[in-house]
């Protein structure tokens, strides 16, 4: 039996074939598992979205960069928008324009403020360490490390000292004031006083503690700006051998507010070394949130002080993401076995506009084409889709993006959902209030008018509030979610194998033209008393029996 529109479907715009979408061909990728471990990209070979150019740009720039300070780049992009698949990039792009010294700093590795600073300094030094003419240079930075790291550690041990200094002092007054000597009493409680004074300076001078710390650093040898100098010569010679330090520092709008001001101390103190470039990828609204929640000025004029080169992201471009999704549907309908009643207008009039938006990045896109390509499986029956293609892909996509959307579908139209949708198919006015109404509460709670618009478009399509004739036999013979009989499998993903599942018809309609199977497939679902369920299903598809087959289905019956 000629199904109508029970065949293998192609989504995209234009069918000359499989992946030709908005007139790019793209490559056929091999088959892989169906869940995407969301990794970055490696190398620019790979790229999807065309931004190879623009970090080979940004590379020769970042290599050009002979000034005296040290330069800050910061890129800028959203969270899943590839940020470290550029960066990788970038990376390849100076690694084939010479002989950088590359260093790659993960803060979110790093847990505290503490070990923030240490993995910081940490990462230079040991990178450093894997060039033997740098060992000299690696040590140097590890020698800054420890100055940086001094004054903290002097404010730290004064601190636990300042309690029991206090303590102590106070004891030693009240134990001399019961002396029977009267000089031994003068002289406990002079100490006495005295140690309350001096724990009670150094708790409220922090500057106090600072300038012991300042006093034993002078006493180090080399001092602080000898070894800075020391440094700073280190880099200037690798500048003149074409060979820039860059530091790579992604992550960062993973950070806690503390942790973000810290580490932007790090490259500020850091920054007026030659030859050593700082890349920084971050979110940036959620950065300077955090720094004016830490800081003085406000968070984006803080960032201006540190930050020389702000970058955006390059913007995805949309046409490729569509096609890398479309893309991605086709291969997962791409199986010439499995039959679905596809209809190919009511797709394309619901994607562009209404389903397309719910993706911004191609995070978003593999994000939702590998628990889509499961739950289009479990549907599958005897090679045959037991749910409506497009109403799965929809109900799917709202699950993915629009969760809440989704419970309110499935709890809303799922309570006493026969009788609703019954008496709304046959033209139940009150029904279709009802129904009306439903469906504007669930939509109105989407964020702003534009997004309420789209989904309410959306509902209004999966469940439909004016219902022709003609229509009522096609929301069930389509399987569509808006028939009772079908609403519930979108939700609890179970096979349909009753005698009147689609598998089961399908399987029927096959064998129309050969009056002896199909007349034997009919006494057999007789001998099991499904004949009249069945009989009553196959009226729903009159119209789409072909004439060749006319006469071996009237006469089995």
């Amino acid at each position: 039996m000629h199904h109508g529109d029970l065949e293998r479907c192609s989504v995209g715009r234009r069918q000359i074939r499989k992946g030709v979408l908005f007139g790019m061909t793209l490559p056929r990728e091999p088959s892989t598992h169906r869940y995407s471990a969301d990794r970055p990209l490696g190398c620019a070979a790979d790229d999807q979205l065309g931004r190879a150019e623009f970090a080979e740009r940004l590379a020769a720039d970042i290599t050009g960069w002979h000034g005296e300070d040290s330069l800050v780049v910061s890129l800028n992009g959203e969270w899943g928008s590839g940020k470290t698949t550029l960066k990788n990039f970038i990376c390849e792009q100076l690694e084939a324009k010479g002989t950088p010294i590359i260093i790659e700093f993960n803060p979110w590795a790093w847990c505290g403020q503490d070990k923030l600073a240490e993995g910081f300094f940490s990462s230079l030094h040991s990178r450093f360490r894997e060039s033997p003419d740098l060992e000299a240079l690696a040590a140097r930075w590890e020698k800054l490390e420890h100055w940086m790291k001094f004054g903290a550690e002097v404010s730290d041990q004064v601190s636990k000292a300042l309690n029991p200094l206090l303590g102590g002092s106070v004891i030693v007054a009240l134990l001399s004031n019961n002396a029977s000597d009267p000089r031994l009493q003068l002289v406990g409680a002079t100490l006495g006083i005295a140690g309350v004074v001096i724990a009670s300076l150094l708790s409220a001078s922090p500057e106090i503690v600072a300038r012991i710390a300042t006093h034993f650093r002078r006493q180090a040898n080399p001092s602080l700006q000898e070894l800075r100098r020391e440094i700073t010569a280190d880099l200037n010679r690798l500048r003149q051998e074409k060979r820039p330090v860059v530091v790579v520092i992604d992550d960062i709008d993973r950070l806690n507010a503390e942790e973000i001001r810290l580490l932007f101390q790090l490259v500020k103190v850091n920054a007026d070394f030659p030859n050593l470039v700082y890349v920084l990828l971050f979110q940036a609204n959620i950065v300077t949130k955090a720094l004016g929640e830490v800081s003085a000025d406000s968070g984006e004029e803080y960032l201006k002080k540190i930050v020389q080169v702000p970058m955006d992201l390059p913007y995805a471009s949309r046409p490729l993401m569509q096609a890398i999704l479309i893309r991605g549907l086709d291969q997962i309908f791409d199986d010439q076995k499995v039959k679905m009643r596809w209809d190919r207008q009511r797709y394309l009039d619901l994607f562009e506009d209404h389903l397309w938006p719910y993706f911004n990045t191609l995070r978003d896109v593999k994000r939702f084409l590998g628990p889509f390509e499961f739950h289009y499986h479990g549907h599958i029956e005897n090679g045959v889709l037991q749910v409506n293609p497009v109403d799965l892909l929809v109900i799917e996509i709202l699950r993915t993006f629009d969760h809440d959307a989704y419970l309110l579908i499935r709890d809303s139209f799922g309570f006493n959902l026969p009788q609703k949708f019954i008496q709304l198919l046959f033209g139940d006015e009150e029904r279709r209030k009802e129904i009306t109404l439903e469906i504007d509460v669930i939509a109105d709670q989407a964020r702003g008018k534009s997004q309420q618009d789209r989904l309410r478009y959306i509902l209004r399509a999966l469940f439909p509030t004016t219902v022709g004739d003609e229509e009522r036999s096609h929301t069930e013979r389509d399987l569509r979610i808006c028939h009772p009989d079908h609403f519930h499998r979108y939700f609890e993903h179970s096979p349909d194998r009753k005698p009147t599942s689609a598998s089961n018809l399908h399987n029927l309609f096959e064998v129309l033209g050969d009056r002896i199977k199909f007349t034997q497939r009919l006494r057999d679902l007789n001998a099991e008393k499904q004949l009249e369920a069945v009989l009553g299903k196959i009226t729903l598809y009159f119209e789409e029996i072909p004439a060749s087959v006319g006469e071996g289905f009237i006469g089995g019956l």
